[in-house]
């Protein structure tokens, strides 16, 4: 997960250290099973759901805020490519200034066949 984030420039540390608190509250359920304290269990687990829907929102909009100039420059692209497009359209259609109108040929069977 964190290379790939940081592969744009996010710093993921925190939702590292955010994991690893995770796997520390956990660490403590193999005992209370074992010892079949089922209620102290369940508590465990849910905290530690808390946990991971709090990190997964934080992992969410750390994507976003890396990924806004990527959405952006792509736009920009996109956007400048078409504009780019329509204005060599417009001056080559509608203001015709780069294209004239053929002049009109005749053809004769004579500079086809010659004699």
């Amino acid at each position: 997960m964190g290379q790939g984030i940081e592969s744009f420039g996010a710093n993921a540390q925190g939702l590292m250290r955010s994991i690893g608190d995770v796997e520390v509250v956990m660490d403590g359920t193999k005992e209370a099973y074992f010892e079949l304290r089922f209620e102290e269990l369940l508590d465990t687990y849910e905290r530690a759901g808390v946990m991971l829907d709090r990190i997964e929102g934080q992992a969410l909009d750390l994507k976003d805020r890396s990924l806004l100039w990527v959405y952006v420059i792509e736009w920009l692209g996109v956007t400048g490519t078409a504009l780019f497009a329509g204005f060599v359209l417009w001056t080559i259609m509608v203001r015709r200034r780069l294209c004239r109108e053929a002049s009109a040929t005749r053809l004769t069977l004579s500079a086809v066949y010659p004699r």
